[in-house]
């Protein structure tokens, strides 16, 4: 009986060692008969093919639009990297129930490997890793800003801040943003996690305040923009008071329109303008 009982130990032992070293995706031999099977029916296996060159390319290109690196493939998925720690993309995709895998065991820790499925697996998964935008000031400017992003992708999730409430009631109505912020204050506390790209399009004055007051974020992931006109006084004012962050890139797009208010909002009047950064 202690004989029988060692015996059964160093069995465990054997399969835990064996656990260590096997790949995560071996198969039983019953799923192998199920697969040969499957090899002989040529019909599924054009299916297969196609769904996979199909549903690779629009991954590919959705990924791609979202300012991550994609690596190419043939296979039946992608790898991709961005702005956001694998594991805890992992983690917080698999809370979602949407399935991805870390790579690093491939040497390749910055990336997470996502399957090509049929179209509407899609949908969760690009929603919680797409970009989150904040605008500052929803004026013509911000809210053609924010419609020209929502038109070009409908998934972007589109934050803003206004004095003006009833401008962002109305940005809301007609589907440009997605969230209403109450206070400068509750910007400056986001984490630079939940937010990519801030974009403050309010007029040059106005906007050192606001400066200062999202002054938490600075030299942080998230990277800060504007949409003023003048920058001079906006660049010394942010070097002599804050050295300068390294996330703000100070941009100045070469558009406009005689109309104000977010209810004249064109995406047109940005579509092939020049931008000065």
């Amino acid at each position: 009986m202690q004989a029988s009982a060692w015996r059964y130990l160093y069995f465990l032992e054997l399969c835990n060692i064996l656990n260590k070293i096997r790949q995560p995706f071996n198969v039983n031999s019953f799923a192998q008969e199920l697969a040969c099977e499957a090899i002989n029916d040529k019909e599924h296996i054009k299916k297969s093919i196609d769904l996979n060159l199909a549903e690779g390319a629009f991954l590919f290109a959705e990924l791609t639009q979202l300012g991550l690196e994609c690596i190419p493939s043939v296979g039946n998925f992608i790898s991709f990297k961005g702005n956001f720690n694998a594991e805890e993309l992992f983690i917080n995709l698999m809370k979602e129930g949407v399935i991805v895998r870390p790579i690093g065991l491939y040497d390749m820790p910055e990336f997470i490997r996502v399957t090509a499925k049929k179209r509407n697996y899609y949908v969760s998964f690009i929603k919680i890793i797409m970009n989150s935008i904040v605008i500052i000031g929803l004026g013509l400017m911000g809210g053609s800003v924010a419609k020209a992003l929502k038109n070009k992708n409908p998934e972007i999730l589109i934050s803003a801040f206004d004095h003006n409430d009833s401008a962002l009631d109305l940005a809301l109505d007609v589907g440009i943003i997605d969230k209403k912020i109450s206070t400068l204050e509750e910007i400056n506390k986001l984490n630079s996690k939940d937010v990519d790209i801030i974009i403050i399009a309010v007029p040059v004055i106005e906007s050192l305040k606001v400066f200062d007051a999202i002054n938490g974020l600075f030299n942080s992931d998230v990277t800060i923009t504007d949409t003023a006109s003048a920058k001079s006084l906006i660049s010394n004012h942010l070097e002599e008071n804050y050295s300068s962050p390294t996330n703000i890139i100070l941009s100045h797009p070469m558009a406009g329109s005689h109309n104000t208010g977010v209810g004249y909002a064109d995406e047109a009047i940005l579509i092939t303008k020049k931008f000065s950064l």
